[in-house]
């Protein structure tokens, strides 16, 4: 999975621009494969930017038409090695205006990169809540986030889906950012005191590749149980000795003196993925996140 076309995001960040390069400063004699990542980056914040403009200036036309508009204007400026490339991209984004032919999955195989399937997305889907209800074994996590900033350049946060906004403890976190910025791009110097604590995404709480504490795997748990996943199972462990089954009509009973140890199996990889393309509900989010806090 090659992630730099988000290389630019703590720039964005920071400032509230991409500073993109132009296409221009990519004719330069590199390999191929860097220059391909190169150009990627620089489509990438040019196209957030473009929507950026869009949204303050040109809501006359759509968004699809402004970044439609951006890509003729680069494609003569790419280096001519990347042109064919970008023009057979250009190609697929317009027969998705129109009455396509193609799957999506013939056309995420026919376009690898981040950039390309992030604008696929972005021109398949209506809203930034519609990633998390498609799925394509074709995806990865680069082309998701990709995707998720071209909706959030479009959007802004006021215009995201509520169910976005409203999970636990973001929607102040980000207000707080968003004053922060604004004061810092006026340079204003005023000190807004100590940042409250960076909100931190449920798979970041549950510690991806580290062991579970107990509280962590009650939270889990939790999650598992309220949306049905199917990524748990049990396992009984018993000790040495004779155990008699019954079977009656429509169950089964196993006869087992003492206590057995009971624990329960999460598949990790299977609950990691499910946590990020399941909509969560917020009062489940909110009682997971007080599990794992308390």
């Amino acid at each position: 999975m090659d992630a730099t076309v988000l290389a630019g995001l703590p720039v964005w960040i920071r400032t509230g621009r991409m500073t993109s390069s132009s296409s221009t400063d990519m004719r330069v004699a590199v390999a191929p494969r860097d220059l391909q990542n190169a150009s990627q980056e620089s489509l990438f914040r040019g196209a957030v930017d473009r929507l950026v403009d869009w949204r303050n200036t040109d809501l006359a036309s759509s968004a699809e038409d402004a970044l439609l508009d951006y890509l003729d204007k680069e494609l003569t400026a790419l280096d001519p090695r990347l042109q064919a490339g970008a023009r057979q991209l250009r190609d697929t984004i317009v027969s998705l205006t129109g009455i396509g032919t193609a799957t999506a999955s013939e056309l995420f195989i026919r376009h690898k990169a981040p950039f390309a399937r992030a604008l696929i997305l972005f021109f398949l889907r209506d809203r930034c809540t519609d990633l998390l209800e498609f799925s394509s074994g074709e995806l990865h996590e680069p082309d998701w986030l990709a995707a998720a900033v071209l909706f959030g350049a479009r959007d802004g946060w006021l215009s995201l889906p509520l169910p976005l906004r409203t999970v636990p403890g973001l929607s102040a976190a980000i207000s707080e950012r968003m004053a922060q910025m604004a004061h810092r791009i006026a340079r204003t110097d005023i000190d807004m005191g100590t940042p409250s604590p960076r909100f931190s995404p449920l798979r970041e709480l549950f510690r991806h590749g580290a062991e579970w504490s107990a509280r962590q795997t009650r939270a889990a748990e939790e999650l598992v149980r309220c949306h049905g996943w199917d990524c748990a199972s049990t396992r009984i462990s018993l000790g040495p000795g004779s155990y008699q089954l019954v079977v009656e009509r429509g169950s089964l009973h196993i006869d087992l003196s003492g206590e057995p140890n009971i624990s329960r199996i999460i598949d990790r990889e299977r609950f990691f993925h499910l946590l990020a393309s399941t909509p969560m509900d917020r009062r489940v989010e909110a009682s997971v996140r007080k599990t794992l806090s308390a």
